[in-house]
């Protein structure tokens, strides 16, 4: 597998007591270590549907970037990223998503090769885009925050089109939605 950031000295320190206490048996979390956020159930969690076309809240869930570029005429611009942030792991396509009225505070942080990041934010539908100036160089890794809580992409990406593989099931090795922490 390729090579990730150093595990924290306390995770280290919990495996090391684990071994010199000679790998005692027990649970893993108060379900066993079963738990798993992604091991979800298909929901709209707002109840809600997003618009279809004309604005920045259009279509959620939709892989924006391939969208775009595809149209002939006049579109709205295409970021470098773009995507949709749900509350829960398998939302259906044009469900809204972690709206900034629902969820503030909730931040998508993208930090390329060259350690620069930028910091976007979901509007009324939980969609993202982004930067409009500037951009990320190369390959970048993705933070999701959100009330003092992180989710973290590790592995780089270079394809700006989030939804393209955070889809309803996941795709291309995703586990399905851009989720909240």
């Amino acid at each position: 597998p390729p090579s990730g950031p150093a595990p924290a000295q306390a995770d280290i320190d919990t495996i090391n007591a684990w071994i010199n206490g000679g790998y005692p048996q027990g649970s893993c979390g108060s379900d066993g270590g079963t738990s798993n956020p992604y091991n979800t159930a298909t929901v709209c969690t707002s109840g809600a549907q997003g618009p279809t076309y004309g604005t920045s809240t259009m279509l959620p869930g939709e892989a924006c970037v391939s969208c775009h570029s595809k149209q002939a005429t006049e579109t709205p611009p295409i970021y470098p990223l773009m995507g949709t942030i749900y509350p829960t792991a398998h939302e259906p396509n044009n469900c809204v998503g972690a709206s900034s009225s629902t969820y503030a505070g909730v931040q998508i942080i993208a930090t390329d090769s060259l350690g620069h990041s930028v910091t976007l934010t979901p509007n009324s539908v939980g969609n993202f885009m982004g930067p409009s100036t500037g951009s990320i160089s190369g390959a970048y890794t993705i933070k999701i925050t959100y009330q003092g809580r992180e989710r973290d992409m590790t592995t780089p990406q270079t394809n700006g089109d989030c939804n393209s593989c955070h889809t309803e099931t996941g795709t291309s090795g995703a586990p399905g939605r851009i989720m909240l922490p």
